[in-house]
């Protein structure tokens, strides 16, 4: 007896001696990786990352500066229900634990010690905001202690509802989406009062794999389903409620599935944006509102109006250049890849249970390049009108530009066929020779000086010496016809050579250039004439601003594509700037042309569309228009501006090494049908071309090919006398 009450007292004074010894470990464990946490200062003040965020014109989000794409929320903004499906998917016991949860811990390490390995980490509300504001996301038990430390110690210096209000907005939703404001406007293009008992189960089901559950619709709603069936049993909904959300369908908004990208609008609008920064802000970081003067449609329109043209050049002067491979990526998103078939002869592409047949101009487009059309290989295709038509990525390039002219707004901007990784944006960028494009700013200059549409000058033969120890420049018009005295309109309107130099050469070359200056086509014109034809390069932007004058007021207009900017604070960076815009008044203020040149230049360029080197493209059009076609030397650049009261358009193509488009391509061919196509899309307002008849002029009937008045019935607008 004595023997056993020995043996039971060895054995409670080994457990005692083992528990005391376990608990001295566990605490000293516990002083070692409490020591080591990270500062709370992060969470104690919290100041969530915030991105910048970019609108084009509509209020549509077109672009996130920052890596986190980020709204704050009050918790008082965010709806009960979103909060319950949050904690009946993640934390259940959220508002009664101490930061960690026992029951869930002991569970999660059953599993991770059956599967050999950290698979379950049982992480608490709290825990996970620890985790992504102040520490890795390391899987050890060493980084799960102090987790759960600092979590504990953190639920000691904030209440429950400043912890779930950081919780929710600082947590990573998929999709480029951190917090719950963003991930209901990326997800469901609502306000989070907006969401449904099932959005807003979806959202709650995101945070265990974003990236699988915004991708996989049946992965997505199969965790939805699971939040659902949480809440239900948690009793924060009601059977009805239940089974409503789980027969609704997942409707995400279209543009979910699309991050937001770079354009060369926005590129182009960098630089307005910076100007108005301050020089240690950081776009990234500064939290504004960056509204573009981008016009969604418009903008819509000027890209697919400029990939059609480059693609008709392309049928026309390029070469097909065979099949692809399988599964290749389409250069544009209607496009696709199909399988070539032959069938009693005909050619036609098959998508599996669907074909189309291939469109003659496809197959005589084939038939004349060298590579051969055979069946059985895989081809890239756009399906127009029940048709297949035969699509590459064509090796021409150019540029489109928009512009309110009143305002300078730009309001569409393409700088290539297809926005990719390369971002040489041809629009702002690309200095190409505008050619006969510039002419309308010669005529004018005369038109201000005294000259009148109907004046007659020389249409032929000229040598300007081209200066020391160069050969006598003897420049020549289309064809080296000659057509002796005619009128300025004529001059303009079939875009005559040696009638623009003679001009120039009687205005002089500083009047010229200072012309060009003055309206921001160069900032700085070379002084001689060959800058007169367009030989000297200039920037698309700027030239259709300088159009832009020659449709508005006639003072210098400066493109803009920035509308307005707000601070995080709500204050408006372009009101901040207002001050100094105020005091620049300079001589960019004061019209270059008086109302009765504009009202000549107009009617002349009008004349140009309806019976000068662009009236093809234009023949039909049902709308007035004003416009200008430029062709450089060997046809290596194509160029066409078009104007009307409310729009200018201005294109231009040409290879990026610049190169001849070919025999008959100019601008009046390969430029302005994309112009055409422009106006004939954007709204019919954009198409009002009602300008006031100036006072200061009068209307002469004229023989439009002399310019003799009384001799014809054409109304030409001319100066009364002062």
């Amino acid at each position: 007896m004595r023997y056993a009450t020995y043996i039971v007292s060895f054995l409670l004074t080994l457990v005692l001696i083992s528990a005391f010894t376990a608990g001295a470990v566990g605490l000293a464990y516990v002083r070692e990786q409490t020591a080591l946490l990270p500062d709370l200062e992060p969470l104690l003040d919290y100041k969530p990352a915030v991105h910048s965020s970019v609108f084009d014109a509509d209020g549509e989000e077109v672009f996130s500066f920052g890596r986190e794409r980020r709204d704050p929320a009050k918790l008082s903004e965010i709806p009960q229900v979103l909060i319950d499906a949050f904690i009946a998917a993640e934390d259940k016991n959220f508002w009664t634990h101490p930061g960690f949860d026992t029951l869930a811990i002991l569970r999660a390490a059953a599993g991770n010690m059956t599967s050999g390995s950290v698979q379950s980490g049982a992480s608490t509300i709290t825990q996970q905001l620890v985790k992504n504001v102040i520490l890795s996301p390391e899987q050890s038990l060493e980084r799960k202690a102090q987790e759960a430390l600092a979590a504990a110690k953190l639920e000691k210096l904030l209440t429950k509802e400043e912890l779930l209000e950081r919780y929710l907005n600082e947590i990573y939703l998929g999709r480029g989406a951190y917090g719950v404001r963003i991930a209901a406007a990326t997800y469901f293009d609502k306000a989070l009062s907006d969401l449904t008992l099932g959005e807003a189960a979806f959202i709650a089901g995101l945070p265990k794999a974003p990236s699988r559950y915004a991708s996989n619709a049946e992965a997505g709603e199969k965790r939805r389903a699971y939040v659902l069936d949480r809440m239900l049993a948690d009793g924060f909904i009601s059977e009805a409620d239940h089974h409503t959300a789980l027969a609704s369908p997942l409707a995400f908004d279209e543009k979910a599935a699309t991050f937001l990208k770079q354009s060369h609008y926005l590129q182009a609008a960098l630089p307005e944006i910076k100007s108005l920064m301050a020089d240690d802000t950081s776009l990234s970081a500064a939290g504004l509102q960056i509204h573009l003067a981008q016009d969604s449609e418009i903008q819509s329109i000027v890209e697919r109006s400029l990939q059609n043209g480059l693609l008709a050049y392309d049928r026309r002067k390029g070469t097909w250049r065979g099949a692809v491979e399988e599964g290749a990526t389409p250069a544009l998103p209607s496009w696709r890849t199909g399988l070539l078939i032959q069938k009693a002869g005909q050619y036609g592409v098959s998508f599996g249970l669907q074909s189309y047949p291939l469109s003659k101009a496809s197959i005589e487009w084939a038939q004349r390049s060298p590579a051969a059309l055979e069946p059985g290989s895989w081809v890239m295709v756009e399906l127009l009108d029940g048709y297949a038509e035969l699509r590459q990525e064509p090796k021409v390039q150019g540029g489109v530009v928009a512009m309110d002219p009143k305002t300078g707004r730009v309001l569409g901007l393409s700088g290539a066929f297809k926005e990719g990784d390369s971002f040489f944006n041809r629009a702002i960028m690309a200095e190409r020779q505008p050619g006969s494009s510039l002419k309308p700013f010669t005529y004018a200059a005369a038109l201000q000086s005294g000259w009148a549409p109907n004046s007659p000058i020389l249409d032929g033969t000229m040598a300007i010496d081209a200066g020391a120890g160069q050969d006598v420049w003897r420049p020549r018009d289309h064809g080296y016809s000659e057509n002796g005295f005619v009128t300025l309109r004529s001059g303009l309107e079939h875009s005559r050579n040696t009638v623009t130099l003679r001009l120039f050469d009687a205005l002089g070359a500083e009047t010229v250039a200072s012309t060009l200056e003055a309206l921001g086509v160069y900032e700085k014109a070379p002084r001689h004439a060959s800058m007169a034809l367009g030989a000297v390069e200039a920037k698309l932007i700027n030239v259709v601003a300088g159009y832009a004058s020659l449709a508005s007021d006639g003072r210098p207009v400066v493109p803009t594509f920035i509308d307005h900017i707000l601070t995080e604070a709500g204050t408006d960076l372009e009101s901040l700037n207002a001050e100094a815009s105020e005091d620049a008044a300079t001589d960019a203020q004061r019209p270059v042309f008086d109302e009765v040149t504009l009202a000549q230049v107009r009617s002349m360029l009008r004349g140009v569309v309806e019976r000068g080197t662009a009236w093809r493209a234009f023949e039909g059009a049902g709308y007035e228009l004003q416009g200008k076609t430029g062709t450089s030397n060997g046809a290596k650049d194509t160029w066409f501006i078009g104007f009307t009261r409310n729009l200018v358009v201005g294109a231009y193509v040409g290879f990026d090494t610049p190169a001849p488009l070919g025999s008959y391509e100019t601008g009046g061919k390969t430029a302005a049908p994309i112009v055409r196509e422009v106006f004939d899309k954007v709204d019919p307002a954009f198409r009002a071309n009602d300008y006031p008849f100036p006072e200061g002029a009068y209307i002469e009937t004229i023989d439009r090919d002399t310019g003799v008045p009384g001799e014809g019935s054409f109304p030409e607008i001319l100066r009364r006398s002062q």
